[in-house]
């Protein structure tokens, strides 16, 4: 049996496990995973149906919007996937434990890469399907596409996923080669990132205010999807292949796939020569002391010791925890990348002038912008609060001997999840309001649903975290995934469509005039507030009530 047939046969004997194990899995799960999938997704069908039907109502400007997103929507997924090939390969490829264990073998290294190289594929495309999905879904119903759309779809897109992993592993290769130091790495790519998005999206805030939803369009939007259209981007012609086979031209799209697919052919063949000239020399830099060494002692000590209020064990488990999150650049690279880019769109708000549209277009707008922080704010806070007491370990026991009670330590990593999303939070939506130049009410009612989302959000993700903590796995993606992170989001989800959503309901229908007078208003806000406040409590306490519990009794 060959090198390559047998690593590809341990794959496969890899994956059909790990499905035998589905059915094994908690009924419980599998409710909560079926459902909120089901949800997402149909959600996402209903969002791009929605949106197709508004641009219908555009008239004949409606025509050229949608041509024109079709488009946009391609090169947006194309350089997503890119980005997410740029991060994920990097763990993947060279710092996977696994890479060591190839390397004691009689294997060329070109080999090893590209079974790195598949797997770092899969890992970091799969996603983006269920983001394809619903999209294709509406579109192909809204415009009665047949079959064929949906195939070719399929056909386009696949070789689209291998181009993008191309170029982010190659671009990853080629930075490595140059920079081995993780830190200054993914800190340049996180300013490369945002800069480039604070250039597309950046305007002339001087031009004249759109009047309506036409003007809007055609002054503001359509001027910036010229991108999408240029003749050397990937994207374009995947969108032109499409295209070809809705008009039924069936030989101008074999030619545009024909001509994907022979830059997958070139690109394969380049990664392939890179891998051997330069994959085992960056994992070796990349493994010297001199590369993981990115941290400098006193500057994290002494800024934490200068709040004495706090007391000095619960000040050695900030810095403690302050450090490793330091020193892993992948947690705080997403941080930076997330949370910079709703930055860059918020400051970017009266670039297209949402500041001069009528208060319900505002009203919207703003709690849509909560919403969206919040969502980012629960996804990340499932990723990283939840597994934080999960991570500490097997050595987990020697705190249970130290003179500090597990509820102090828990209090500890809520204090410190909740003092840092606050910051950001809050941040942001202030930077929201002042674009849009919100009334002093909306002022009030976002800053207060943003404090009260952020300690829902970091109640539940550490509260969960304790009830459900695992002290035998190190891999935080198998420990949010779980039955406990999903149970987290889930809830975290369910909140903010009971909070964020329902406020922002009573100031739409507002808006529109649906609530007759301000006494009625008034009393819709009380209820609301009273509400959420409520509720806000619930999601707080009694999480990281039965955190405390369950640690108390778990055996060590």
């Amino acid at each position: 049996m060959s090198q390559n047939s047998a690593i590809l046969k341990t794959r496969f004997n890899i994956l059909k496990n790990t499905l035998t194990l589905l059915p094994k899995e908690p009924i419980l799960k599998d409710a909560f995973v079926g459902f909120f999938v089901t949800f997402l997704l149909a959600g996402g069908f209903f969002l791009f149906w929605k949106a197709l039907e508004f641009f219908d109502n555009l008239g004949g400007v409606g025509i050229i919007v949608v041509n024109r997103l079709f488009y946009l929507y391609f090169m947006g997924l194309f350089f997503m996937l890119v980005f997410s090939n740029i991060i994920i390969s990097y763990a993947t490829i060279y710092r996977s434990p696994e890479v060591k264990f190839f390397l004691k073998h009689p294997l060329t290294y070109s080999k090893i890469f590209m079974v790195k190289f598949l797997e770092s594929m899969g890992l970091s495309s799969w996603a983006f399907f269920f983001i394809l999905g619903p999209f294709l879904l509406a579109f192909g119903i809204h415009g009665n596409l047949g079959l064929d759309f949906y195939l070719a779809s399929i056909m386009f897109f696949l070789p689209l996923i291998v181009l993008a992993a191309i170029i982010g592993t190659a671009v990853m290769m080629l930075l490595l080669k140059i920079i081995p130091n993780k830190r200054t790495l993914i800190a340049i790519l996180v300013g490369i990132t945002i800069a480039a998005i604070f250039a597309i999206i950046r305007v002339d805030v001087v031009r004249p205010p759109a009047l309506d939803e036409t003007s809007f369009f055609l002054r503001r939007l359509l001027p910036y999807t010229n991108l999408s259209n240029s003749l050397f981007l990937p994207n374009f012609w995947v969108a032109e292949g499409i295209t070809a086979v809705i008009q039924g031209r069936y030989e101008q799209a074999l030619f545009w796939w024909l001509l994907l697919f022979s830059n997958v052919c070139m690109g394969i063949l380049v990664i392939h020569s890179l891998a051997r000239r330069i994959y085992y020399p960056v994992w070796e830099k990349i493994q010297s002391p001199s590369a993981t060494k990115i941290y400098s002692k006193s500057s994290i000590d002494s800024m934490v010791n200068r709040f004495k209020f706090i007391s000095p064990d619960s000040r050695a488990m900030v810095i403690k925890d302050i450090k490793l999150f330091s020193r892993d650049a992948v947690q705080w690279s997403q941080f930076l990348i997330f949370f910079g880019i709703l930055a860059i769109y918020f400051g970017n708000l009266q670039s297209y002038s949402y500041h001069l549209y009528s208060p319900m277009w505002k009203s919207l707008i703003s709690f849509l912008n909560i919403f969206a922080t919040a969502l980012v704010l629960a996804s990340l806070g499932a990723r990283f609060v939840f597994p934080q007491l999960s991570l500490e370990g097997r050595s987990f026991w020697v705190l249970g001997l130290a003179p500090v009670s597990f509820k102090k330590i828990l209090l500890q990593k809520f204090w410190l999840s909740l003092f840092f999303s606050l910051f950001i939070s809050v941040g942001l939506i202030c930077l929201s309001n002042h674009m849009l130049e919100v009334s002093k009410t909306i002022w009030v009612v976002s800053l207060s649903l943003i404090i009260l989302s952020c300690i829902s959000s970091v109640g539940l993700s550490c509260g969960l975290g304790a009830v459900f903590a695992d002290f035998t796995v190190k891999n935080p993606a198998a420990i949010f995934s779980g039955f406990g992170g999903t149970l987290n989001f889930a809830l975290n989800l369910i909140y903010l469509l009971l909070t964020v959503g329902v406020v922002g309901g009573v100031f739409h229908f507002n808006a529109l005039g649906r609530i007759a007078g301000i006494v009625i208003l008034k009393k819709y806000l009380v209820l609301c507030a009273l509400g959420v406040v409520i509720l806000s409590a619930i999601c707080c306490v009694v999480p990281l009530y039965l955190g405390m519990r369950a640690l108390r009794e778990k055996e060590y």
